[in-house]
């Protein structure tokens, strides 16, 4: 079966797989399964049928941690990382893409690595659609995000490519933040809520002026609202204020103001 597998004969793989499904999670000398195989032979339709047969093999680690998928990468397998993506949505294994190597890796951080921008691409592309799940910001055991392996080798051309569509992707997660190690990362993140919250302050301030402004020109009578500014009422309320004041002082009391 094993031998099958690497020479990508995936009918004859079907074939021994139905009849006994337990061969196509028999693991060889080097703690591999035949998806392992397929994945690192680069056999697309191989990986199909023993998919087929045994969904769970998907999910089967080598002794490194290492899944079919983290194997496709590693060996520049585009076709078959391709199917295998294929699969794990099909499966509904979406979370496959977020587990890590032993080396804390996961499959973003190996296609990084090996400057695989079109699976790169792949990746993002998927997740910004909900069809699998990255995470774009997860660490290594080395303290590195994916983003930060291109930082890193910022002389080369590809991975400062690949760098570009990682910081469009968190770009797009985060739209009020500049991308880490963009052009504008250093600039002071807090400057337009801080100014939105000023235009809001002034607005707020200049309705509440002018209600007071309203309002004081405003006197309460019988019940209801009377503009000040009419002379007769004005004259008025004045007469009535000063008679009262007078009264108050006579008494030796603060003056009595009505409103």
């Amino acid at each position: 079966m094993h031998l099958l597998s690497m020479d990508g004969d995936a009918e004859m793989v079907r074939t021994f797989g139905e009849i006994n499904r337990e061969l196509c999670l028999e693991v060889d000398n080097s703690s591999m399964i035949r998806l392992h195989r397929a994945a690192v032979e680069g056999s697309s339709d191989v990986i199909r049928a023993l998919v087929s047969i045994r969904p769970e093999s998907l999910e089967k680690l080598t002794s490194n941690g290492e899944t079919a998928l983290h194997l496709a990468v590693k060996k520049s397998r585009s076709d078959a990382f391709q199917a295998l993506v294929d699969e794990a949505k099909s499966h509904r294994k979406e979370h496959l893409f977020t587990w890590k190597d032993k080396e804390g890796n996961t499959v973003l951080h190996l296609a990084t690595l090996n400057k695989l921008k079109q699976i790169v691409e792949l990746l993002i592309r998927e997740n910004s659609n909900r069809r699998i799940m990255i995470r774009i910001n997860t660490v290594n055991k080395q303290g590195q995000t994916a983003l930060q392996l291109c930082n890193a080798n910022s002389q080369d051309s590809v991975f400062k490519e690949i760098g570009w569509v990682i910081q469009r992707a968190i770009a797009q997660q985060s739209p009020q933040l500049p991308a880490a190690g963009s052009p504008n990362s250093s600039w002071n993140q807090t400057r337009w809520p801080i100014e939105t919250r000023n235009v809001l302050l002034m607005v707020v301030v200049t309705i509440a002026a002018a209600f007071f402004t309203v309002t004081c020109h405003s006197t309460i009578r019988n019940g209801g609202y009377v503009c000040a500014t009419h002379p007769k009422i004005f004259n008025d309320t004045t007469n009535e204020t000063q008679t009262q004041g007078t009264r108050d002082l006579r008494k030796h009391r603060l003056p009595t103001f009505s409103y």
